[in-house]
């Protein structure tokens, strides 16, 4: 086989660990069976989080009792704490080169979260880079951003960069304003 390619697949539960034998051999049928692709091997790597910084990282299931700080901001080893999933890393052989579209339908057909893929399926369309299990994050919303609804006083979340109100309506009292999605350069 001529091209090689990693397939990224992303597990949002701990069952892995207790199903992996059975997924393996799903996973080489569905690669190898159906598909017509060569199935080569796996890698599996479990996460670390820390609840400092926030930032998240991958590593062997053996190797993350020897991490004593955060490799981000340094925290100490009590802020560090496992995720709750697996990132499975499958290396796969074939005879033409696979599309960003034929990636990630392996991917979902292996078993990945579906999210991630649909992501990525968005973001193949657009022509960015699309099958990563990690992004920085770049701006998060601090929780004091907020506005309380004229009605009844609850708290109305509010754009971050402009400042405006985000028109959803008030989820208390239910007093609807329409939507307003805030997805474009000139918000984010």
């Amino acid at each position: 086989m001529k091209y090689k390619h990693t397939l990224l697949l992303d597990f949002d539960t701990n069952l892995f660990k207790k199903y992996e034998k059975k997924w393996s051999k799903i996973a080489k049928l569905v690669i190898e069976e159906i598909e017509g692709y060569k199935f080569i091997r796996y890698i599996k790597h479990k996460s670390l989080i820390c609840k400092k910084c926030g930032r998240s990282w991958t590593d062997f299931p053996k190797n993350l009792k020897k991490y004593k700080k955060c490799k981000f901001c340094g925290a100490k080893k009590h802020n560090l704490k496992r995720g709750r999933g697996w990132h499975v890393f499958v290396h796969i052989a074939s005879n033409k080169k696979l599309d960003d579209y034929s990636i990630i339908r392996l991917q979902w057909l292996c078993g990945s979260d579906e999210h991630k893929e649909m992501l990525g399926l968005k973001k193949a369309q657009k022509g960015v880079l699309f099958n990563k299990l990690f992004s920085q994050v770049i701006y998060r919303r601090p929780p004091s951003i907020h506005l309380k609804c004229k009605h009844c006083g609850y708290e109305i979340k509010t754009c971050p960069k402009c400042g405006k109100e985000i028109k959803q309506g008030c989820v208390n009292c239910g007093i609807r304003k329409g939507v307003q999605i805030l997805l474009g350069k000139k918000h984010f």
